[in-house]
């Protein structure tokens, strides 16, 4: 029995050492495409999901499972030939073996284009609206149809060592996300793609079709996240944990070059923005949240509490919403509604 056992350290050694080679094949091209490729074939793994992998921005190195770390060591072993990568330096034979059958990641076939939406309406010549449902989302994520593109968004960053910048995502924001749509309590909102002109194989990124109400991204066009990346990465997450999850939300599809959606998406985040301190006020995420809405009514704070990230100087307000959530956050361990109540 024991001859099939992994140990903890020995498993934690040849993640870090995966996370130590990503580099070497992510930023060759060649290299990249020759992993997604095989990955797909031998195993049925999306291609977006080794892009996940390759990036690990998110930690997904370390929260792979024995299967994928056996899998992805195999497979950048044969690529770079790097020894410390050789799976069986760390693995039994007989659970080697075992690893070797069945199917390594979970989740959809891979879709390609062109990608037909149905039920869409026509506002203009480059600006149609219609819904999309959390597979399909899923399904053009994981499918590397849907993509970040750095020029029209918010500014990637870079992994120490890297050349190339992975999206500037907050990863607890994303997990918060997963969390409400696991929950059922993530509200119906509008996201944006932008399928970037002059980018498709023929002469048009998008094709409607007045008979049938139906927009078709033809072969090559670029397909763009250009608003709502956040909530995309979190359902993204949450349909991996459940898959029998799903629900609609409302999509524009856009067909703008890069200058033109830059404007786009900087109209978009600077009308009517929200204040950080109202944001927490009206979401109250947190249980530390719960407690200054008690202290609003029932203490010496009240009328006293700013729901403004700024108090001027000839304000009664003594403190901010947000900060007074912070500092109760890091005074105390509440772990509970009843933890805050209390």
């Amino acid at each position: 029995m024991s001859e099939v056992l992994l140990t903890t350290d020995k498993l934690y050694k040849l993640k870090t050492e995966i996370e130590e080679n990503l580099n070497d094949i992510k930023n060759d091209p060649n290299m990249v495409k020759e992993l997604k490729a095989t990955m797909a074939d031998k195993y049925k793994a999306l291609p977006g999901y080794i892009q996940e992998i390759l990036n690990n921005n998110d930690n997904n190195v370390q929260r792979l499972n024995e299967k994928e770390v056996y899998i992805v060591s195999k497979e950048m072993y044969s690529i770079l030939g790097t020894q410390a990568l050789d799976p069986s330096n760390y693995f039994p034979t007989r659970l080697a073996k075992e690893l070797e059958g069945g199917r390594v990641f979970a989740g959809e076939e891979v879709v390609k284009l062109p990608y037909k939406f149905k039920n869409v309406i026509k506002i203009k010549e480059d600006n149609y609206v219609t819904s999309i449902t959390a597979k399909e989302l899923s399904e053009l994520y994981n499918s590397s149809i849907l993509q970040y593109n750095y020029n029209t968004q918010r500014e990637g960053k870079y992994i120490k060592g890297s050349l190339i910048p992975v999206p500037k995502t907050n990863p607890k924001s994303v997990d918060e996300i997963k969390e409400l749509f696991i929950k059922g309590d993530l509200i119906v909102s509008m996201l944006t793609f932008n399928a970037r002109l002059g980018t498709s194989d023929g002469d048009e990124e998008v094709e409607y079709d007045p008979s049938d109400q139906s927009l078709t991204v033809t072969r090559g066009t670029l397909l763009d996240a250009l608003d709502g990346y956040h909530r995309i990465s979190g359902i993204v997450k949450a349909i991996a944990e459940v898959p029998e999850l799903d629900q609609p939300f409302i999509l524009n599809v856009l067909n703008y070059d890069e200058e033109k959606a830059k404007v786009h998406f900087s109209q978009m985040n600077t009308i009517n923005p929200v204040e950080k301190s109202r944001i927490e006020e009206l979401g109250q995420k947190r249980y530390s949240s719960t407690v200054v809405e008690q202290l609003k009514f029932k203490s010496e704070l009240k009328n006293k509490i700013s729901p403004q990230s700024e108090i001027g100087i000839d304000s009664n307000f003594l403190v901010t919403y947000y900060t007074l959530s912070e500092a109760i956050d890091d005074a105390f361990e509440l772990k509970s509604r009843k933890d805050a109540l209390k």
